[in-house]
């Protein structure tokens, strides 16, 4: 976030190693925040300590998928990019509601949903109609019993700037 554009960052060894770059088309995120609170630290202890190699491996090609379809921007792949093994299962318990909420938003034309960092926010990815997946998200939430808010977000091209 404070590079801007779609940041890629790894620690390793002390050392900080990123690739920034920007989207390769417009998209925008529609993040809906639920009045519930998920610590992340309880967030991070529904997490397994291993994980299957088949589930690594779903992940890592996941994570190229999402990583080349924001790089080119071939947006039409990011329902199936989004699709996760190795944390939104352990944490939807956490998180009332989250896939029908993911639903409520893919079928008001999100190109893919998923959770927002630890949770509970839930992110989707749009490129046009923001408004009515975060109203679709928002009611999905309110069908739940939970009251909720939705952002539209542009991307931030510039990241931390100087006054």
């Amino acid at each position: 976030c404070l590079l801007g554009g779609f940041t890629a960052s790894a620690h390793t060894e002390g050392k900080v190693s990123y690739v920034r770059a920007l989207p390769g088309g417009p998209i925008r995120a529609v993040v809906a925040v639920p009045a519930f609170e998920l610590e992340t630290a309880k967030a991070r202890a529904a997490l397994p300590e291993t994980v299957s190699r088949r589930d690594a491996v779903y992940n890592v090609a996941h994570t190229a998928l999402v990583t080349l379809a924001f790089a080119k921007g071939d947006f039409g792949v990011l329902r199936t990019a989004t699709q996760d093994r190795l944390h939104q299962p352990y944490r939807a318990h956490l998180i009332p509601g989250m896939a029908r909420v993911f639903d409520a938003a893919l079928s008001a034309g999100a190109l893919g949903a998923a959770i927002s960092g630890a949770g509970p926010s839930l992110i989707a990815f749009v490129q046009d109609d923001a408004e009515r997946v975060g109203e679709a998200m928002r009611r999905a939430w309110e069908a739940e019993g939970d009251a909720s808010r939705s952002l539209v977000l542009d991307v931030d091209t510039q990241g931390t700037v100087e006054e």
